[in-house]
């Protein structure tokens, strides 16, 4: 994964990250604007030499895996926000399945850890929702710094 890559999901996730943060929703423009640069990379990706059945198999179940998510936001009525599984539809684009399994897996056990320490402080009850892309972005934080400074093969 290039740094080009990975600075502008920096910033388009910490963007997402801000807006459910400060208003309990994500901007359609701004998703719409990160699925487009999404898009262009994996276009440049396929300029460059890469196979198209490659980014459709590395790339395509992450799209799955992004309207399950929105189809259980419907069936569960908001229990998942639309907004979640939209950006894990546009995710997709940016990262490959593997990566946006490990993203996935790491905010959820971040934000329920969270929960947790939320509810034993009296902060939080059980019925409040937290929103979910601030901790995503930690760990999109945490994958950046692991991808820039990997830690050495001694």
């Amino acid at each position: 994964m290039n740094k080009a890559l990975w600075t502008a999901f920096f910033i388009y996730t910490a963007t997402l990250a801000w807006e459910d943060y400060q208003s309990g929703q994500v901007n359609a423009l701004t998703l719409a604007a990160g699925t487009a640069v999404g898009l262009g990379f994996r276009i440049v990706a396929l300029m460059q030499g890469e196979s198209l059945s490659f980014i459709l198999l590395n790339h395509g179940p992450a799209f799955i895996w992004g309207v399950l998510l929105y189809s259980l936001s419907r069936l569960s009525r908001g229990a998942v926000g639309i907004g979640d599984a939209l950006c894990f539809c546009s995710f997709a684009f940016w990262l490959d399945t593997g990566r946006l399994f490990i993203l996935l897996l790491l905010s959820l056990l971040l934000s329920a850890g969270t929960g947790v320490v939320l509810i034993l402080c009296r902060k939080k009850n059980r019925r409040d929702s937290l929103p979910l892309m601030p901790f995503l972005w930690a760990t999109v934080c945490l994958q950046l710094i692991l991808f820039l400074f990997p830690p050495s093969s001694v």
